[in-house]
């Protein structure tokens, strides 16, 4: 029952409409939007998180964050390498910024998560 109530609040916050914060400059939909990085760190960070294990939820963050990278850089030109390269690295970086940064957004992780790798390419 549990389970049940839990996949039906997920699928509902995934396809109702987020809006975007007055602070952005830019719509920014999904889960991520309701999304702490104190949330993250829950589901990513074996030091400091709860130990959380919910593969739905857990999947359901990393393609966000996934599709959000994938889509930011398509707009901004980034050539076909910087997708092989940082996939690897995302996780990872997002969860050491979600340490650091417990109540950004995690659309705020994943921003300077691009904006981070893409000066370090130049």
């Amino acid at each position: 029952m549990t389970r049940q109530v839990l996949s039906l609040t997920f699928l509902l916050l995934m396809l109702a409409p987020q809006q975007p914060s007055a602070a952005r400059d830019r719509a920014v939909y999904g889960i991520a939007t309701l999304t702490t990085c104190h949330v993250w760190t829950d589901y990513f960070d074996p030091e400091s998180g709860s130990g959380v294990d919910d593969l739905y939820m857990k999947f359901a963050l990393r393609s966000w964050v996934h599709g959000f990278v994938t889509g930011a850089s398509a707009a901004q030109g980034v050539d076909g390498e910087f997708g092989r390269v940082a996939e690897s690295e995302i996780v990872p970086w997002i969860t050491n910024y979600c340490r650091q940064n417990p109540m950004h957004v995690l659309d705020a992780a994943a921003s300077e998560f691009l904006t981070s790798v893409l000066s370090l390419k130049k």
